[in-house]
């Protein structure tokens, strides 16, 4: 006759004031009683305090992980303060904790695992620690309590669908300097934040990278800062951002504008590219549809095939580059009024595609408002450019020094007096 042997294994070393531990030499992990996380029904409730060093019989030891499964469907557990000792909080950890209502990871932890709060409804306030470099796929999936989360400089890697369900979350702060891209195409289903719908992000000042598709299909996104620390945005970073609505200013430390990445932010009204920009990709700013205005900086001299592509209502096109920027077909209307430097008002009308436009205007230094005279009004445009620290319109040179000064002030009002 063959017997089985039913006595459930346990998963843990030893058991001190109701916390159950696995130990390495001189760590230990926190984890669950029995073989499996599922093994014994709501094991840890109310709330739990992990302590830094645990002492059984005798021996001290730090606690540097929770373990797998660790706090798996504790629906009655209420908190945790989780110690500064913790590097890694892994797979499944407290996925299921439906009572837990906020979260502080301190700044020793390095990783957040697999699922490691997933389904954590009742969390309404997540604080993630300054030394975390990698949150794994679904690591918040499911937290539809979250309202706001704020990604810290060190964070290096989201994973697919981290944030994904997070029906509540409405801002992001994002402070991670160099994040690897969220996804690699559009229309990518496995976005970190893949069917959550942001209001508003906050980037940090100290972010020098936006990743690709960083911002994808965030319909009611209204709101965003892009603060000059930034060097390089990447492709389809804020693809189908549809209720952006302007002006939009690219920080001055850009150098360069990557395929689709305002594509079909139809909200935008106005955008001011810097002197600092060289190229600009393909169907970079393409179905913008209500885009009337449009400042190129001077320093670009490529432009991507439809860069503009069914920007059909564009008026006004300022292009201050001297020597018309090389490109196939940016533009699906040639109707605007094209404004160019005086010099190479010939250069642009010889030149395809820019010829294309029936309309296209000269302007002289002085004209700083470009609207083809020289008043007043371009005194006053001239002084606030001055006073905001704007990239200046190539026409706000009046004295042709090649910078903007008060001195251009006085030259442009020296020539009104005199008539010119």
């Amino acid at each position: 006759m063959l017997f089985i042997n039913t006595i459930e294994l346990n998963a843990h070393d030893f058991e001190v004031d109701g916390i159950y531990y696995l130990i390495n030499d001189t760590e230990a992990t926190v984890t669950h009683q029995g073989q499996y996380g599922y093994s014994y029904d709501n094991e840890y409730s109310g709330y739990v305090s992990i302590p830094e060093v645990v002492t059984y019989d005798g021996v001290d030891y730090i606690v540097t992980s929770i373990g797998y499964e660790a706090f798996y469907q504790c629906s009655g557990l209420t908190g945790v303060e989780i110690p500064n000792s913790v590097k890694t909080i892994n797979d499944l950890a407290f996925s299921g904790c439906k009572g837990l209502t906020s979260v502080s990871i301190p700044n020793s932890v390095e990783s957040i695992g697999w699922n490691a709060f997933n389904g954590c409804t009742g969390l309404l306030n997540l604080y993630i620690g300054e030394s975390v470099s990698f949150i794994d796929e679904f690591a918040f999936c499911g937290c539809s309590g979250l309202t706001s989360v704020t990604i810290p400089k060190s964070v290096s890697s989201i994973g697919h669908l981290a944030f994904f369900a997070c029906n509540a979350l409405d801002t992001l702060n994002f402070n991670a300097i160099s994040c690897a891209d969220f996804s690699t195409h559009e229309s990518d289903s496995s976005h970190p934040f893949y069917q959550v719908y942001l209001s508003t992000i906050n980037i940090g000042d100290s972010v020098k990278r936006i990743p690709a598709y960083f911002a994808y299909d965030q319909s009611q996104l209204t709101n965003l800062n892009l603060p000059n620390s930034i060097l390089e945005i990447g492709e389809g970073a804020f693809f189908y951002c549809q209720s952006l609505t302007g002006p939009l200013t690219i920080p001055s430390s850009v150098t360069s504008i990557p395929k689709y990445a305002f594509c079909a932010c139809s909200g935008l009204t106005s955008i001011i590219l810097p002197n600092t920009v060289t190229s600009i990709g393909n169907y970079a700013f393409g179905d913008c549809t209500n885009l009337t205005n449009l400042i190129i900086g001077n320093s670009v001299i490529q432009i991507g095939n439809d860069a503009f592509m069914g920007c059909n209502k564009l008026s006004d096109i300022i292009c201050q580059a001297i020597i018309p920027p090389t490109t196939n077909s940016p533009f699906s209307k040639y109707e605007a009024t094209l404004k160019v430097p005086s010099s190479s008002l010939q250069d642009y009308k010889n030149t395809l595609p820019w010829k294309r436009f029936t309309n296209i205007l000269g302007i002289n230094a002085g004209d700083v408002d470009c609207d083809g005279k020289m008043n007043i009004s371009d005194v006053t445009s001239l002084i606030d450019i001055i006073l905001r620290g704007e990239d200046p319109i190539f026409s706000a040179d009046v004295n042709g020094d090649g910078k903007v000064d008060i001195s251009d002030v006085t030259t442009l009002i020296d020539k009104l007096l005199r008539g010119y």
